[in-house]
């Protein structure tokens, strides 16, 4: 009988121990409790995937996923970026396939009304009209469409497309998926003019503005715009924080400086300032 009974006593007390070791508490070689040694895992910061319409190493790349990073960073998300071409880049959004964009104008929000725009740009890019002519001058979008002269500007590209499709001859004006490939009709004569933002201008030419070796020359800026962040849906709690943060980092002179280290002076490395 005794024998039964210590039995019995060992199976409750091993059945208590497992209950515990459940529940998350750790015990000694004793058999005690430790006390405040309870093991709790780290729940995986939250993160985000968000669309680059520039190669991934070029100059406003560097610049958009350090601002995004830094940025999210400070409101507890990681980010990471993948690059689709500016033509494609809303349906990838659109679809949800990733959580938003980095850089689009703000009349994109007005075509893509399902896409939130976050509410505080995080820079501001030139239109410019470029040639290989040196003694061209334009100064509106109205002079580029009156010009007689071919025009192409990059597809995707939403306010050179809307400033331009409506009151330019069909003949005259085209779109292209790439900005290179714009560059070289440029150099052999079968576009006159190429209209785009700074920004894609400045992640293909060389530092002397030459492409090829052809000397490309901006023959006028056209129009001064905010590009803005945008999210889907499923990620409008994080509309406003975003602004917020782009707000501060705007007033702090963050902005300005990395657009500085990256853009202008083209380097690649790590920003040496400080962030947030």
């Amino acid at each position: 009988m005794k024998a039964i009974i210590r039995l019995l006593t060992l199976l409750i007390s091993a059945s208590l121990l497992f209950a515990c070791n459940r529940g998350g508490v750790s015990f000694d070689s004793s058999g005690e409790p430790l006390g405040d040694a309870v093991e709790k895992s780290e729940s995986p910061r939250p993160s985000l995937t968000l669309l680059l319409t520039f190669d991934a190493e070029a100059r406003t790349s560097l610049y958009l996923r350090e601002v995004h990073r830094l940025a999210l960073d400070s409101l507890g998300y990681d980010v990471s970026f993948r690059f689709v071409l500016a033509e494609r880049s809303n349906l990838e959004a659109l679809e949800k396939r990733v959580d938003g964009e980095t850089a689009r104008v703000f009349e994109y929000g007005n075509k893509f009304p399902e896409l939130l725009r976050v509410p505080v740009p995080h820079s501001t890019t030139l239109f410019c009209v470029y040639s290989i002519d040196p003694d061209l001058s334009f100064s509106s979008w109205k002079e580029v469409a009156q010009s007689g002269k071919r025009v192409e500007s990059v597809s995707g590209e939403v306010l050179s497309y809307l400033r331009l499709s409506e009151v330019m001859p069909e003949h005259l004006y085209s779109l292209n998926l790439e900005t290179y490939s714009s560059l070289l009709k440029l150099i052999y004569g079968r576009i006159d003019l190429f209209v785009a933002s700074r920004d894609f201008f400045f992640n293909v030419v060389d530092r002397d503005l030459s492409y090829q070796g052809v000397q490309i020359y901006n023959n006028g800026i056209l129009e001064s715009v905010d590009i803005f962040s945008y999210l889907n849906s499923d990620r409008a709690e994080l509309v406003q924080p975003l602004g917020e943060r782009f707000r501060q980092m705007r007033e702090s002179g963050l902005l300005d400086s990395l657009y500085q280290y990256y853009v202008v002076e083209g380097n690649s490395g790590s920003y040496p300032g400080e962030g947030l």
